[in-house]
């Protein structure tokens, strides 16, 4: 129920090993009562605990890319937790802009960085340090007056009447310190010394200034609200939240949340299961966060949202101040937070106290600043993306990030259906190989598949469908080169029908594609014409490619012969075909994947680019990113051919490098090729690809060449077309040759 409000009693912890002998894993264990008001249930909460004596948590190390507010107030607890938490965060406006929050006389009236010039007291037998930030009192900083502890406090846990009603006497107002206004120690707020409350929705959602339970109980976070008033300072908001997943919310306040607070410069009130510390940093990388925790002067750390010292961490207090002579607030909103890549969003500055200039700036954006009040952004990528603007006028400036605001998904093209008469079952695209069954409304987005793409050069595309008809049934592809967001009719490529349900193309990357991420769309129907948007019949597979800039690879060619394919008479590669024809056209023979690894072990892949085109003389044209100029082992693998390394690593300098497999065994890696006396040929029948041309390969051809069966079947060793007899004389001549793949690993 979102209106349901949780009460908690904060008071300070004991002693770490006793939080470990008691059930305290969850916040609901220290439920005592329940309050019911209108429609609100209202939960109390009690933690007994008390101030540590001798442990002390572990001093931070901050790391290198650490996030750290300067010159934040450590003081030792002084008279409750929170209250001294809260004099941290004044004490830290106190000096950063917010003069008059500290009113004494020490440090020429700056709040001091610790509490230690004021040394410690002793009440009624207990030594408690002093601070007058935290809580007032007689003498303190030449205080004239009975203030907080006088009136307030009589001992640790003290549930009684306050002295000031034992003595019959008028309290103090509140002035001063927090403790005064966010009601610590105060038993006409049932309060026990040492205590303070706050409030929550548990839902998840912001509690902003919470005066409900008024005036028996006091919110310690409309408290701070009365304390910073007090001092003629405005707040924008005040709130005390859940974090998320805290009960099983999914609105909770977040990490990225609190680095907003951090990077705007305001500290955060971090609550704890019986404690309350004030965070003031954080590490993105494992999500720390740093924090003065009230029991010494250190820095100390801990995950978001987990455990410190034994205390779950669940929730912040929020408080965001305006100062006297009125800087800027930053805020603005966007028009779309999830959007298409490609698409705009306008960004509307709202902003207080008159701003007279404004930095933008947009994380992923196709231009990533802006001076312009209400900038309009295109985000030309899919992604997560961050916002920040800072406004300026002539008293300041301020700043507001929020992290991960706009969600970039992929470009939004037209949408388009089919019925599933015939459907795509594979395809494969350079390195994209997708094995699909029929999608449900006949179309298909396959986010996780994608591939990339040089200007001039030639791809391969290999589409097999199921339930054809043949003389009806027809594939095509379109291409976004132009990276519009549109399939426009040039950029259809109608595959060819090599065989029994296969398809085959090239496709021919052009010179004036428009680099960047765009969209692949793959259809198969039985209508007269394909229909990029819209319903028709068969299906339609949508896949992401990327046109990479020329300018930023180099060129590498590579010669190898397969051995089934290899004529010895021209010393040139046959193609392969199907009892149609031709698998691909032009001297397009099959296709070859290649791949880079370290020059090292484990030999860790680096690169790979697969269905890459093999010509009839043996070559393989591929780009790659010019960034790859380090010694590699290359690995070339056939789909029905023994892979093979390089014999060494070969080192790539330069932007057009050639390698040939084809004129000595020693060229790869343990002279693992058939030699024909002036040749060099990769070992075919590896039909399984498991690295051993074995018996299993054997009864593989046996099995396909048995049942009568032809196409671009990798059982087809000499790619005629047809599993026979001849495909099987050379597994069976490798299988006893014990042919593996070798390489260094």
């Amino acid at each position: 129920m979102r209106n349901l409000l949780f009460i908690f009693l904060f008071i300070q912890l004991s002693i770490p090993c006793l939080y470990s002998q008691l059930p305290w894993s969850q916040l609901d264990s220290f439920i005592v009562k329940r309050h019911n008001q209108a429609n609100n249930q209202v939960v109390e909460i009690e933690v007994p605990g008390v101030l540590p004596l001798l442990f002390r948590m572990p001093v931070a190390t901050i790391s290198p890319t650490a996030v750290l507010l300067d010159d934040v107030p450590a003081y030792s607890w002084s008279f409750g937790c929170a209250n001294t938490v809260g004099a941290m965060a004044a004490g830290y406006y106190d000096n950063h802009g917010y003069p008059g929050l500290y009113t004494g006389i020490s440090n020429e009236g700056l709040m001091p960085l610790d509490n230690i010039l004021w040394g410690t007291v002793n009440i009624n037998g207990e030594i408690r340090n002093q601070c007058p930030l935290s809580a007032t009192m007689l003498g303190l900083d030449e205080r004239q007056s009975y203030g907080h502890v006088d009136d307030f406090w009589y001992q640790y846990h003290h549930y009684g009447p306050d002295p000031y009603i034992s003595l019959n006497r008028n309290r103090h107002t509140d002035e001063d310190c927090t403790g005064d206004f966010m009601g610590s120690n105060q038993s006409a707020f049932s309060n026990a010394d040492g205590n303070t409350r706050f409030f929550f929705l548990p839902d998840g959602a912001p509690l902003y200034d919470y005066t409900g339970n008024e005036p028996n109980q006091r919110d310690g976070c409309h408290g701070l609200r009365l304390f910073y008033e007090s001092k003629e300072c405005m707040l924008i908001e005040n709130y005390t939240q859940l974090v998320a997943g805290m009960y099983g919310n999914e609105t909770g306040f977040t990490f990225n949340q609190f680095m907003e607070e951090i990077d705007n410069g305001r500290p955060v009130l971090i609550q704890l299961a019986g404690h309350c510390v004030l965070g003031f940093g954080y590490d993105q990388t494992g999500q720390y966060i740093y924090l003065h925790d009230t029991w010494d002067y250190s820095v100390h750390s801990m995950v978001w949202g987990q455990n410190y010292a034994g205390m779950l961490h669940w929730g912040v207090t929020v408080l965001r101040l305006v100062a006297d002579y009125e800087p800027p607030l930053a805020d603005f909103t966007a028009s779309s937070l999830s959007i298409c890549a490609g698409e705009m969003v306008q960004f509307q500055d709202y902003s207080l106290y008159s701003p007279e200039s404004w930095d933008w700036s947009f994380e992923g954006a196709q231009n990533q600043t802006s001076g312009e009040q209400h900038p309009n952004v295109i985000y030309p990528e899919p992604g997560v993306f961050s916002v920040s603007l800072t406004v300026t006028n002539a008293y300041g400036y301020d700043s507001k990030i929020i992290h991960s605001l706009i969600n970039v998904g992929e470009p939004c093209y037209c949408l388009v259906n089919g019925n599933g008469e015939v459907f795509i079952e594979e395809m494969r695209f350079g390195n994209i190989i997708s094995l699909t069954n029929y999608s449900q409304g006949g179309y298909s987005m396959i986010e996780n598949l994608s591939t990339m793409v040089y200007a001039g050069l030639r791809y391969p595309i290999l589409v097999r469908v199921s339930s054809e008809t043949p003389g009806i049934s027809k594939c095509g592809v379109w291409l976004d080169w132009n990276r519009d967001m549109y399939f426009e009719e040039n950029e259809l490529i109608v595959l060819d029908r090599a065989g029994a349900g296969l398809y085959t193309g090239i496709v021919l990357v052009p010179l004036n594609s428009v680099t960047g991420r765009s969209r692949i769309r793959v259809q198969v129907n039985n209508d007269s014409f394909f229909c990029a948007c819209g319903v028709c019949s068969g299906e339609t597979e949508d896949y992401a490619f990327m046109i990479a800039d020329v300018q930023l690879s180099k060129q590498m060619i590579v010669k190898v012969f397969p051995e089934g394919l290899f004529q010895h008479g021209p010393g040139l590669l046959s193609t392969a075909k199907t009892e149609l024809g031709n698998v691909f056209p032009d001297d397009i023979v099959d296709v070859v994947s290649i791949e880079l690894t370290e020059a090292y072990a484990p030999f860790t892949k680096v690169f790979s680019s697969h269905n890459l085109a093999l010509n009839n003389q043996g070559l393989v044209l591929m780009r790659l990113p010019s960034s790859f100029n380090s010694a590699y082992y290359l690995i070339i693998r056939h789909r029905n051919s023994v892979a093979i390394w390089s014999a060494t690593a070969i080192v790539m300098e330069g932007n057009n490098l050639y390698v040939d497999f084809t004129t000595s065994i020693t060229s790869v890696y343990g002279q693992n090729l058939l030699s024909d006396g002036v040749h060099a040929l990769i070992y075919s029948g590896d039909i399984n690809q498991d690295g051993y041309v074995d018996v299993n390969d054997i009864l593989n051809v046996e099995s396909c060449a048995s049942a009568f069966q032809k196409g671009f079947l990798t059982e087809d060793i000499n790619g005629d077309g047809l599993i026979d007899a001849e495909d099987l004389i050379i597994v069976d001549n490798n299988s006893a040759r014990h042919i593996v793949v070798q390489g260094p690993d």
